[in-house]
Formats: structure tokens, C-alpha cells, sequence
């Protein structure tokens, strides 16, 4: 069968992709995000997440993507080169897309057994959230946690930061209420990165269920999450005031994955 195509960009079904894009409320709401670029859709493929596979008419004919995407049995739309470049998040598009459910995880599960959780404290930037998701599920963190007011983690930017691990590695969005509480009920090892002042993170006791709390550059770690928690600093002999928090998180997280000695990561 051929597959559909969608010429004018003023198509009802392109207008309600365009404000996934756009509209973190409509992501939630409808519980689906838009997936741009080669190597987020050949990872949406492998989830078993993807309800619509989109490609331009300027797709090379006869791509693997496509072939996988048809052999999974999806939906499959052909959009005018015009009407792909209303949906694309970046100046380039490589003209390929998808259509995917929001990956689903319960909280509680985060918290569970022998947990090794990243926590992003009020990071405002969805790149620098993304990385943070990226490096937590490369270092073999359970999940990520990210605070209000945080970004919203399914941001284009975050995902294209995340290179696509957000769509595996459990995350939630809570409160710092909720967190507190959970962490308090997990009884959970709780090291908070700050600039100056902490024990070297070298140091540190990385000993799990653990989670890492790292804040923004601009309002670091509420007081009512340090007060839980063990401040731990990486130092920097060259002077600067902070790390980004992406570099920060990265740090600390493979500093964790060190520790364990073997490599191996926690589950």
C-alpha cells in the first residue's frame, strides 16, 4: 500500500504535530512528543514507542528507516519537503520523523531496590536536562529526577540532548515536597554538588540506593533537599566560579560508577 502524503503545511494532522513541538502542555496531554532526525528515530523504532513514522519526499528511497518503519506495520506519512520544514526543530532537517507515545514511569519504582538516581534541582536549560539524562543512563543510573522548576524533559532540545536516552531511562517530575518525602521514606544516600565548601567528591561515600543532586548555575540545591544530604564539591584549580550543571552531573555520575570498582552499573 502507499503511503500517505501530506503536501500543504496547513494540514490539520501537521498543525497538531507543529504544537507537540511547541507545547509542553499538549505533550502531557495527549501523552505524545514528535521525534526529528535520524538517530532519535532509529532509537524511537527499538522502543516500541512510535505511533507515526514521518518521512519528506526528499528521503533517500528505499532507507533502512523506512523499511523498519513498514515492517513494523506503522503508519507511514510523506511529507512535501514545505510541510516538513513547519515541523522541523532545526534549521536543517534531515527529513525524518515520528509520532511516539511519552514513555510511562511510576515514581515510586525510582526509589525501589538498588536505586542510583541522577536529581536535576530547578535546571532550566532542556539541553543541559538532556545531557544530564545522557550521561545518567551512560554511567548506569536506575533513573532521573527532575525538580520543579525544572525543564520539561520531553523539550525538543532535551530530547535531542538526552541523543534519545530519555526515552529509556525511568524519569519523573515532581515537587520537592514529594521528592523529600520519597527520599526520606527510600532511606536514601544523598550526595548534593555544590561549587565550594563540600567534601572533595573524590571522596565522597557513593554507597547505593543513592541518588545525586545537582542544581542550576543560577539557584543550586533547595535548603530543605541539602539538609538531607552529604555536600560534595569538585574542585577547580583554575579558578572558576561553577561547572555547567551537565558537566557537573556527568562528573559525578561516573565518579559513582567508578567507585563500584568493577564497572558494572547498578540494577
Amino acid at each position: 500500500m502507499k503511503d500517505e502524503r501530506i503536501i500543504s503545511p496547513q494540514n490539520e494532522r501537521l498543525k497538531s504535530w507543529v504544537k507537540l513541538q511547541k507545547d509542553g502542555t499538549a505533550r502531557r496531554e495527549r501523552g505524545e512528543l514528535v521525534l526529528e532526525g535520524r538517530r532519535l528515530v532509529d532509537t524511537a523504532l527499538g522502543t516500541g514507542l512510535v505511533k507515526t513514522f514521518i518521512y519528506s519526499d526528499k528521503f533517500a528511497k528505499g532507507d533502512p528507516l523506512v523499511d523498519r518503519a513498514h515492517a513494523r506495520g506503522l503508519e507511514c506519512l510523506m511529507l512535501s519537503m514545505v510541510a516538513f520544514r513547519k515541523l522541523a526543530h532545526v534549521p536543517s532537517p534531515q527529513g525524518v520523523a515520528c509520532v511516539a507515545r511519552l514513555p510511562t514511569c511510576d515514581p515510586a519504582s525510582l526509589f525501589a531496590g538498588n536505586a542510583f538516581l541522577m536529581v536535576a534541582c530547578g535546571v532550566q536549560e532542556p539541553g543541559n536536562l538532556g545531557t544530564m539524562v545522557r550521561s545518567a543512563a551512560a554511567a548506569g543510573a536506575t533513573g532521573l529526577v527532575a525538580l520543579a522548576p525544572s525543564a520539561d524533559l520531553y523539550h525538543p532540545r532535551a530530547v535531542r540532548g538526552s541523543a534519545g536516552a530519555v526515552l529509556a531511562l525511568g524519569t519523573a517530575r515532581m515537587t520537592e515536597d514529594d521528592f523529600v518525602s520519597r527520599l526520606d521514606e527510600a532511606d536514601l544516600n544523598l550526595l548534593c554538588a555544590l561549587a565550594r565548601d563540600g567534601f572533595d567528591y573524590r571522596s565522597a561515600d557513593y554507597a547505593r540506593p543513592l541518588a545525586i543532586a545537582v542544581g542550576s548555575e543560577a539557584h543550586g540545591i533547595p535548603q530543605s533537599v541539602l539538609e538531607r544530604g552529604t555536600n560534595v564539591t569538585i574542585p577547580m584549580p583554575g579558578g572558576t566560579e561553577s561547572l555547567n550543571a551537565a558537566t557537573a552531573a556527568a562528573l559525578l555520575a561516573f565518579e559513582a560508577l567508578r567507585s563500584r570498582g568493577d564497572g558494572t552499573p547498578s540494577g
